[in-house]
């Protein structure tokens, strides 16, 4: 017991020389960056189509985004703390969510809140996001549709492997100890992973939201709001980068169309 004791506080003082170098600072902001991105853009979605207040109310996405938004801040503070796989296991369940949310008002939009709510209940599986298949994703590309539905399941997929005590999770957590990698002892190395998982998820659920709240709301949001902020972290995904260039038609962009697709050639990596 002493000796693990010993053990212990040495690795505190490891821990304590860790977090201290840039490599993790870097990481710690650039987690508050990802989040606080996310959270402010998915607020607006809700600020955007309270312009259309009985559309808003039946929304089944639109008032699914307080769930999102909690999911999102825990996910935060769970990675803060290094638990890393407790935070895995809140992506499935906000891919889960965004992708039914929307299935569900594609499938009946102009039925009420608590129908869609009963439809959900009786007509939706629990089990499998299969309905992703008759879903539309039509504010990208024709032809990105099928990849992005693709990296939805791989990212789903990832995820669920953490829902239950499988081997990859199993494993992977007996290679991190065989490191010296212990739980709430990450290295910038595993906290970098992490951020890099929960930008792709964040990313795939902010093209679900837009494709809720409908190409009119996106479009003001995009050419009114994210055109001013040009270190919005989404700018990155190539996803968002089509639904934004679907809008270089507006008159606003006519004098710009050079400098955003430079910005966008510059900009897009993932």
């Amino acid at each position: 017991m002493e000796e693990y004791k010993k053990h212990l506080e040495n690795k505190k003082k490891e821990h304590l020389e860790i977090i201290k170098s840039d490599e993790y600072r870097n990481e710690v902001e650039r987690l508050r960056k990802i989040v606080y991105d996310f959270v402010s853009v998915l607020s607006n979605c809700t600020l955007f189509s309270s312009r259309a207040k009985s559309f808003q109310d039946n929304c089944l996405f639109i008032r699914s985004i307080d769930d999102i938004l909690q999911s999102a801040v825990g996910i935060q503070v769970l990675l803060m703390e290094g638990m890393n796989n407790s935070a895995r296991r809140e992506f499935r369940y906000l891919l889960e969510l965004s992708i039914k949310a929307l299935y569900v008002d594609q499938q009946i939009p102009k039925e009420t809140y608590e129908n869609k709510l009963e439809f959900l209940d009786k007509r939706v599986s629990n089990t499998s996001i299969s309905m992703i298949n008759d879903t539309r994703i039509y504010l990208i590309k024709p032809e990105s549709e099928d990849d992005f539905k693709l990296e939805e399941k791989r990212a789903y997929g990832y995820s669920s492997k953490y829902i239950h005590p499988t081997i990859h999770q199993i494993n992977a957590r007996i290679a991190q100890i065989a490191n010296g990698v212990y739980v709430g002892f990450e290295t910038h190395n595993e906290f970098k992973i992490a951020n890099d998982e929960l930008r792709k998820i964040f990313a795939l659920i902010l093209v679900f939201a837009f494709n809720a709240i409908g190409g009119d709301f996106t479009g003001d949001m995009f050419v009114g709001y994210l055109d001013t902020m040009k270190d919005w972290e989404y700018h990155k995904s190539r996803f968002i980068s089509e639904i934004d260039a679907s809008y270089d038609y507006k008159v606003e962009r006519k004098d710009e169309i050079e400098e955003l697709n430079r910005f966008r050639s510059n900009t897009v990596f993932y």
